[in-house]
């Protein structure tokens, strides 16, 4: 049980971190298809404007999660948050284009970054 304990954290930990690193990679595609403008710099900066703004659900994240791990169990608060990011990151990658639907999308990207960002910090930060 104790290796449990330990190894779900580890996971999650490994699962968040390659979730940023995958959004820090791909930030030129995501650029292009969430927004606009036509200067790579100026999509570029909005890109990361948006995942910076999305990192104020942290600590609204902690605050519900902690609640959870301390009520129920720290391995039920993991599961909801892995099930949760999973949930948020199917909906950046089902979502349409700013072609599609202009600034929703945008909106959309900015509910579903928001969300994993509450979801990663029960368990890393």
């Amino acid at each position: 049980m104790k290796n449990r304990s330990f190894l779900l954290p580890v996971i999650i930990v490994f699962s968040h971190y390659y979730d940023y690193h995958l959004y820090g990679f791909l930030a030129v595609k995501i650029s292009s298809h969430f927004f606009s403008d036509t200067d790579q710099v100026i999509l570029l900066l909005k890109t990361y404007l948006l995942m910076s703004v999305a990192m104020i659900a942290k600590p609204v994240g902690s605050i519900i999660f902690g609640w959870i791990g301390d009520h129920y169990s720290r391995s039920y608060s993991f599961t909801i948050s892995i099930l949760i990011s999973a949930i948020s990151s199917a909906i950046i990658f089902i979502s349409p284009s700013y072609k599609s639907i202009s600034y929703l999308s945008v909106i959309i990207l900015l509910i579903a970054r928001s969300l994993n960002a509450a979801s990663v910090s029960s368990g890393t930060d």
